[in-house]
């Protein structure tokens, strides 16, 4: 699927930095050597960053989306309250995040 939308825009085997698999499936043996070989693209395993100390506790790729998760709460200050919060509040956040990577 990704190497079918990297197709659809042009970008199929051109991403000079490659790409980056997340998720406690990607353990699993060959997944690495299998995403190189469809993507023809290099291929690494992605780690949760350092916030805060955190990653001391959850260094393993299976929590790079709740790591990531916590942090985009933190740093949109969407965390203070989670019993008050404003999902149109989230989204327009998440809408405006992604407008800022697209050319």
């Amino acid at each position: 699927m990704v190497q079918d939308e990297l197709s659809k825009v042009g970008r199929a085997g051109m991403l000079p930095a490659g790409g980056v698999l997340i998720g406690s499936a990607i353990k699993m043996p060959g997944v690495l050597e299998t995403a190189r070989q469809t993507l023809s693209l290099p291929v690494q395993i992605g780690f949760p960053r350092d916030i805060e100390g955190i990653v001391d506790r959850v260094d393993d790729p299976g929590f790079v989306t709740a790591v990531g998760l916590v942090h985009f709460a933190n740093r949109y200050g969407i965390a203070g309250n989670l019993f008050n919060f404003s999902f149109d509040k989230i989204l327009s956040s998440v809408t405006s995040f992604f407008r800022k990577l697209l050319p």
